[in-house]
């Protein structure tokens, strides 16, 4: 492997990122969801109608 003498700085395995399960993903996807509803219902009441369908495009986009 090295010569005994040979200094090791790090020794590490490396290993690929975890996927998200279904019901994390379902989580996420909720929370995403129900904050660009929130936040669209706001800018409805605020008087900017089209504003939510960017906020629909922004969680479809994710």
């Amino acid at each position: 492997m090295s010569a005994p003498n040979e200094i090791i700085y790090m020794d590490a395995v490396l290993r690929p990122n975890q996927s998200l399960s279904q019901r994390g993903f379902a989580i996420v996807m909720a929370v995403v969801g129900g904050v660009s509803f929130l936040t669209g219902i706001a800018f409805i009441s605020m008087g900017a109608i089209p504003v939510i369908g960017f906020f629909g495009l922004d969680a479809l986009a994710f």
